[in-house]
């Protein structure tokens, strides 16, 4: 029996159904998965970049020294 199908917008079968739906929520899944990888490697490069470079002089302390 052929129905409708609203992922890829035309009708077919209950196994083609089960293949797309299979293959969409593959692509989601990679998706997704790019997108929490290039997020993170965001969040990396903004801490690298605000972390001192060996040029940097640290603050200097005040020392009570008796």
């Amino acid at each position: 029996m052929t129905k409708f199908c609203k992922a890829c917008l035309a009708k077919h079968d209950e196994e083609t159904h089960a293949a797309t739906n299979r293959v969409h929520e593959w692509f989601r899944d990679r998706v997704t998965k790019h997108l929490h990888d290039v997020a993170d490697e965001s969040r990396m490069e903004h801490l690298i970049d605000s972390t001192p470079s060996q040029g940097d002089e640290l603050p200097a302390t005040q020392s009570n020294a008796a």
